[in-house]
C-alpha cells in the first residue's frame, strides 16, 4: 500500500442548504467528504457538488467519507443509489468510509451495503475499490 500522505491533486468545496461536501482526487479515486446527513433539505446541493466533480475530474471510482453523519433519509439513499448507477455505467464503483451504526443499518436493511460497499477506513476503501478497475475517461 502507498503512503498515508497521498498528496491531494485537487479539492473543492460547496456550502448550500446546510451540507458542506469537499473532495480531492488520489490515486485515481475522488474523495468526498460529508459533514451533514443526507436529507430532502440538502441533497441537491450534495448532488450539484459530486456531479460537477465527476465531470471535471473524469475519475469514475468514488469514496465518500461519511464519519460525520449519523443518516440518511430516503431522498439521501436515493441519491446515493443514483450516483452509484451512473458511476457504473461508466465502470465505477461507490465506497462508504466511517458510516455509523445508524446508516449501515439501513444499507443492510436495504440490501445496499452490496452495491455501496461500507469500509471502516479509507486505507480498506482504496483496498476493496483499487485504481486499474475503470480508467478516467473510459465512457
Amino acid at each position: 500500500m502507498q503512503s498515508t500522505n497521498r498528496p491531494v491533486l485537487q479539492t473543492g468545496r460547496e456550502q448550500k442548504d446546510k451540507v458542506m461536501v469537499t473532495y480531492r482526487v488520489e490515486h485515481e479515486h475522488v474523495i468526498f467528504s460529508v459533514s451533514e446527513d443526507l436529507t430532502l433539505d440538502n441533497i441537491a446541493s450534495f448532488v450539484e457538488v459530486f456531479e460537477q466533480a465527476i465531470e471535471e475530474c473524469r475519475v469514475y471510482r468514488v469514496i465518500i467519507e461519511v464519519h460525520n453523519i449519523s443518516m440518511a433519509d430516503s431522498s439521501g439513499i436515493g441519491a446515493l443509489v443514483s450516483q452509484y448507477k451512473r458511476l457504473k455505467d461508466k465502470g465505477g464503483s461507490i465506497v462508504l468510509v466511517g458510516a455509523k451504526e445508524g446508516l449501515l443499518e439501513t444499507l443492510r436493511v436495504t440490501a445496499l451495503d452490496r452495491i455501496l460497499m461500507p469500509q471502516t477506513n479509507l486505507e480498506k476503501a482504496l483496498e476493496q475499490n483499487p485504481p486499474g478497475q475503470a480508467k478516467p475517461g473510459d465512457d
